[in-house]
């Protein structure tokens, strides 16, 4: 039987949770730090969050303030952000040369050096690992323009090209940025400490360990096998978490199309599950359907994998290259067509697509990217989940002490986007099990993807989720 309660019952996890009184008492001093660092005080920030991080604006939208609990993701993200900045200044002139504009490769957040000073960062039992201001320019953040029924299937284009030029950029840098391939048991860790951990540590819902242990082998037979096979199969890139609160659209006309945040990461995964972040959001239109269909999500996924053509031309020097790739993204974007195949034989994205020219060849290698796409979003709608259930507890707290966020009730968008999140992860499963073959054998993918939906459908009816 698996039940809520409102207080957690956790047993045998190792690596336990932050104690939620010490997160929100890290975050409640990193206020104080913004307000000393900015003179603007507490009732004055916008809030947005909370997650691991704490992010406040001030009424304008002129800076970001960002705490970090973890003062090696702290340094991570300022290292990875300088180098993302010598990147892009080394591609500025090919790119721009290349595309006939004055446009930026990736849009970027500087951080002030002048308000970046260590003394002020406290370690230890508040929590806080690291303060640091972004100085960046004013505009709409994705999930609010989600929110408000007014995001377009541009603006997640947009996003969705930066995240890929980040991951593949990444990658061929690799060395440089120090990334770390965070092993082949990473799917399934995260699945449990990321979903069946935080669901007990800041949900309150005790899953019995034999449900668990059911659950994480069922997890290693369907979804584990697939993304460890992405690394054999060269579908990796620099982990970007692409989802909607980390891209900013600046006012048009501007050299900056997004501004992306979050460069925390320093490891090596499969290329989609930053981008199953950003396009299984958990944020409906006001409608109740999704943001993103089916067939945009097709169309999209097309795009990212010229992009990460584009990037390795670029990187490689291929100019020619890579300004076809592009004036065949812009010939068909032209016609108001985002769909990138072309039933023209001389005018196809199979014939850039590898390098090799053969057609055959390239339809392979774009079915075998895109065959790992529902997996990628079972492992990050799970995620979500926890994450949300983390999001809902801290929130809760916060407004307690009278901290005030832009969402009006975050502790409610969190419970409707895990409902989201959790009917997703539900539809896919279902999916799969229809193709799936019937094999006799206990461990087989059908026999798991079975396993997985009963216990997630009982997951689905408890209280925490209604």
């Amino acid at each position: 039987m698996i039940a809520s309660h409102v207080q957690p019952l956790v047993t045998k996890m190792e690596n336990p949770e932050p104690n939620l009184e010490q997160i929100v008492d890290g975050f409640i001093t990193a206020v104080r730090l913004i307000e000393q660092l900015r003179g603007v005080s507490a009732g004055n920030l916008v809030f947005h969050g909370p997650s691991r991080n704490l992010v406040a604006t001030d009424p304008r939208g002129t800076f970001i303030a960002k705490s970090s609990v973890d003062p090696t993701r702290y340094r991570d993200e300022l290292d990875n952000l300088v180098r993302f900045h010598a990147i892009n200044d080394e591609r500025r002139k090919t790119f721009q040369d290349i595309t006939g504009s004055d446009q930026e490769y990736m849009g970027l957040p500087s951080v002030d050096p002048a308000l970046l000073d260590a003394r002020r960062v406290s370690v230890g039992a508040t929590g806080v690992g690291g303060l640091y201001l972004f100085d960046t320019v004013q505009g709409d953040l994705l999930y609010d323009k989600m929110l408000k029924g007014t995001a377009t299937f541009n603006d997640f284009v947009l996003s969705a090209v930066q995240i890929a030029r980040i991951s593949q950029e990444g990658k061929l840098h690799s060395r440089a940025l120090m990334l770390k391939n965070p092993g082949e048991d990473y799917s399934t860790n995260r699945f449990v400490s990321n979903f069946l951990r935080q669901l007990a540590v800041y949900g309150g819902v005790s899953i019995p360990e034999s449900v668990r242990e059911e659950m994480t082998g069922n997890w290693g037979v369907l979804v584990r096998p697939v993304l460890v096979d992405s690394y054999k199969n060269g579908h990796t890139g620099m982990y970007f978490d692409g989802q909607p609160k980390h891209h900013i659209y600046p006012p048009q006309p501007s050299n900056v199309q997004v501004v992306s945040l979050d460069f925390e990461e320093k490891s090596i995964t499969p290329t989609l599950l930053g981008q199953a972040s950003l396009l299984s959001a958990g944020v409906n239109k006001p409608d109740g359907t999704p943001y993103v269909s089916k067939d945009e999500q097709q169309k999209i996924l097309d795009r990212i994998l010229l992009e990460l053509e584009l990037v390795v031309a670029l990187h490689n020097g291929y100019v020619e290259k890579a300004k076809r790739i592009f004036d065949h993204i812009k010939g068909r974007y032209d016609q108001g067509v985002h769909n990138l195949i072309s039933d023209n034989p001389q005018d196809d994205m199979y014939l850039i697509l590898g390098g090799s020219g053969d057609r055959n060849q390239a339809m392979r290698y774009r079915e075998d990217f895109l065959s790992r796409w529902p997996y990628a979003l079972l492992q990050r709608d799970s995620e979500w989940i926890g994450h949300k259930a983390r999001y809902r507890a801290v929130a809760e707290r916060l407004l307690e002490k009278g901290i005030k966020f832009q969402v009006e009730n975050p502790v409610l968008q969190n419970a409707k986007e895990q409902r989201v999140h959790l009917d997703s992860l539900l539809t896919m499963l279902d999916q799969l099990i229809q193709t799936m073959p019937a094999h006799n054998g206990r461990m087989q993918p059908r026999t798991a993807a079975i396993g997985l939906y009963n216990r997630l459908t009982d997951i689905r009816g408890i209280g925490y989720f209604n």
